[in-house]
């Protein structure tokens, strides 16, 4: 018999390059989640810094392990899993259009986006890394893979989650 985890779509209008507005909005979100018994939250893509950033990108990126914003989110999420989208800079500094998932004050998963549109409006390729991994967050029960947007597009991506055993797949999209 499969569990039963309950979702919530968090269909924020995030502001762009707001960060301070747009976490705000992600805790209002969060209280209003758990009142209602979500399990795991999703936000958009680039939920933190709004999606079309351009030259703002390396302006509101983050070090999550470093990132006082993102540990006060951790906490806020309590029992909760919550998946947000941000910029987010490794040692190297590269930036990542990367969905976290928080809960009980700690990261527990990260999720770098694979495939980065560069065509039209699109320009994600010009500012971002491409990530190089594709992994399983347990929760509640479940094993849950992350996409980001153009990821979805790409079927092998959520095959590959399946066949390792994944059973839930939650997709951030802007």
């Amino acid at each position: 018999m499969a569990n039963k985890l309950t979702v919530g779509l968090a269909q924020i209008d995030c502001t762009l390059g707001a960060v301070e507005d747009n976490l705000q909005k992600h805790l209002e979100w969060m209280e209003r989640s758990r009142q209602e018994g979500v399990e795991l939250l999703l936000f958009p893509e680039l939920s933190i810094t709004g999606y079309r950033l351009l030259h703002l990108t390396s302006r509101v990126s983050c070090r999550i392990e470093e990132s006082e914003r993102l540990r006060h989110l951790a906490e806020a999420a309590g029992e909760m899993a919550v998946v947000v989208g941000l910029v987010e800079e490794d040692g190297q500094g590269v930036l990542y259009n990367s969905a976290v998932m928080l809960r009980a004050g700690q990261i527990v998963h990260v999720h770098r986006k694979l495939y980065l549109p560069t065509y039209g409006i699109f320009q994600e390729g010009r500012f971002f890394g491409h990530g190089q991994r594709l992994d399983l967050a347990p929760i509640g029960g479940e094993k849950l893979g992350l996409l980001v947007c153009e990821d979805l597009w790409h079927p092998q991506l959520a095959q590959l989650l399946a066949a390792g055993g994944g059973n839930v797949l939650g997709v951030l999209s802007a």
